[in-house]
């Protein structure tokens, strides 16, 4: 139903950021196919929007996203997500980084009424690097589930995650992830957090991090958080004539 194909050729640095957006309002399936080619030394900013109005029946995407960052070449890809609160989204978001390569992959996850994401950096190359940032921000009864897989298939690459949620109403919020380090990937840094703030008693966020490790010379952590906000710092606000939506809403800002 919808697809881009951008390329960019060899040793080429791009200045202007490109945009493409994918916009549905068709009950029924959708699908879309993003496939992103950076060929050797290659540079560019990308943004990705996928949208739709709130409609009264319910609507499903199905997506598949493909990075490929060649050696030395440099992609900043920020994909943000605000569907109606009546699509279901299914997608699968992988990239591969060769030599000396970098990857900068942000996302923004607010719309839709079930979100299931698959996102995973493969990085192949020596000195290849990645990093993967996320804020989710579920209401209502929406449920998000996300997860992540770094795979550190040469030696000297480094990986880096922060997700980053808020969660209000009777929403849920799942995350996943998985640091892997493959044999001979050695000299490999690999770091995951999860940080989750909800607002309501009946919101629920759950975090899962994990590492699979089988190089001996690595270093891989992970943390994760769940919390509510401290009634201390709202006081403090309200004490200075915040009301306590205004208040929260300071508290949200400053977390994301």
């Amino acid at each position: 139903t919808h697809g881009v194909f951008l390329y960019v050729p060899r040793g080429l640095a791009v200045t202007l950021p490109a945009h493409s957006i994918f916009y549905t309002t068709q009950p029924g399936a959708t699908l879309g196919h993003l496939l992103v080619v950076l060929e050797e030394g290659a540079s560019i900013d990308y943004l990705h929007e996928t949208i739709s109005p709130t409609l009264e029946q319910d609507t499903s995407f199905i997506g598949a996203t493909e990075l490929i960052v060649k050696d030395e070449a440099n992609l900043r890809f920020v994909n943000l997500q605000d569907w109606g609160h009546n699509v279901f989204e299914f997608s699968h978001q992988r990239a591969r980084v060769g030599n000396d390569g970098q990857l900068d992959w942000i996302t923004g996850q607010m719309g839709g009424k079930f979100v299931k994401t698959f996102m995973e950096i493969e990085l192949d190359g020596k000195g290849s690097w990645g990093r993967m940032s996320a804020m989710y921000f579920p209401d209502g009864q929406q449920f998000m589930d996300l997860d992540t897989q770094q795979n550190h298939n040469a030696p000297n690459t480094t990986s880096d995650l922060l997700f980053k949620g808020v969660l209000k109403d009777q929403s849920r919020s799942v995350w996943q992830g998985m640091i892997k380090a493959l044999p001979g990937a050695q000299k490999t840094d690999g770091f995951q957090a999860n940080r989750n703030m909800l607002l309501s008693d009946d919101a629920r966020a759950d975090s899962i991090p994990g590492l699979e490790i089988m190089a001996n010379d690595v270093r891989c952590t992970h943390a994760a958080a769940i919390g509510q906000i401290e009634e201390e710092v709202l006081f403090y606000l309200m004490s200075r004539g915040i009301t306590r939506p205004e208040a929260e809403k300071l508290v949200v800002d400053g977390f994301f």
